[in-house]
């Protein structure tokens, strides 16, 4: 099962597909998940692009966690904003 990486930079969310065994995964087309415990996010779902990248807008931010999974498998990520 992949896991995924989260970063931040300049208000924008990028999350990245990794494989077991941390290398990056190009996978296209995989619905990521995201949730927030500050702010408000352009976007809920990510589909990822061909190299398993994907990335939203933080359009409000205060001190909080956004965390990202896959549909029944959440939590796999989280990140400190």
């Amino acid at each position: 099962l992949p896991s995924i990486s989260l970063s931040i930079k300049d208000d924008m969310i990028s999350a990245q597909l990794l494989n077991a065994d941390g290398t990056e995964a190009h996978k296209k087309d995989i619905e990521i998940y995201l949730e927030t415990t500050t702010g408000l996010l352009q976007n809920n779902r990510l589909v990822t692009d061909e190299f398993g990248r994907g990335e939203t807008k933080l359009l409000f931010k205060d001190k909080g966690k956004v965390k990202a999974g896959f549909k029944f498998y959440t939590g796999k990520a989280e990140i400190q904003v």
